[in-house]
């Protein structure tokens, strides 16, 4: 049987993996539109949304490696950074799920495809991770104390 804290390591190299793939696609992402030009040749800056996932990203890093530490020290106030950031990427990331389906719903011409099913598990399969995530973390949080 997997133990809880086997469980809570797992996931914890997960995110940590997940962590630096989304601050080098988030930073490649700004710097990109920090060098882009609108239709009339004025410079653009970084969205404040794009700006708001490089955050994100870093701070899941760092909290991340925090909960390793948290792990191995078995110092239960190590792992409150990643729940909290856990979290709030859970929120956002509904948010934005919920923004991108009622932007679809009020198209005129709705397309069913392929796609449209594939994008809709893959958004699902993100948030029962995220949900798994927090309730591991919380737990191993509790066996700590």
């Amino acid at each position: 049987m997997v133990s809880i804290k086997s469980s809570t390591w797992a996931i914890l190299l997960i995110q940590l993996v997940i962590s630096c793939i989304a601050i080098i696609s988030s930073v490649a992402l700004v710097v990109a539109q920090a060098q882009s030009l609108d239709l009339n040749g004025l410079a653009m800056g970084p969205t404040l949304h794009s700006i708001f996932v490089c955050f994100l990203s870093f701070s899941l890093l760092g909290s991340s490696v925090l909960a390793m530490f948290g792990m191995l020290s078995k110092k239960a106030l190590f792992l409150l950074p990643i729940i909290l950031i856990s979290i709030i990427i859970f929120i956002f990331h509904s948010l934005l799920i919920i923004q991108w389906i009622t932007s679809w719903i009020l198209l005129k011409e709705k397309i069913y495809d392929i796609d449209l099913f594939i994008i809709i598990i893959g958004f699902l399969l993100v948030e029962f991770i995220f949900i798994l995530a927090i309730y591991l973390q919380i737990r191993c949080y509790r066996i700590l104390q």
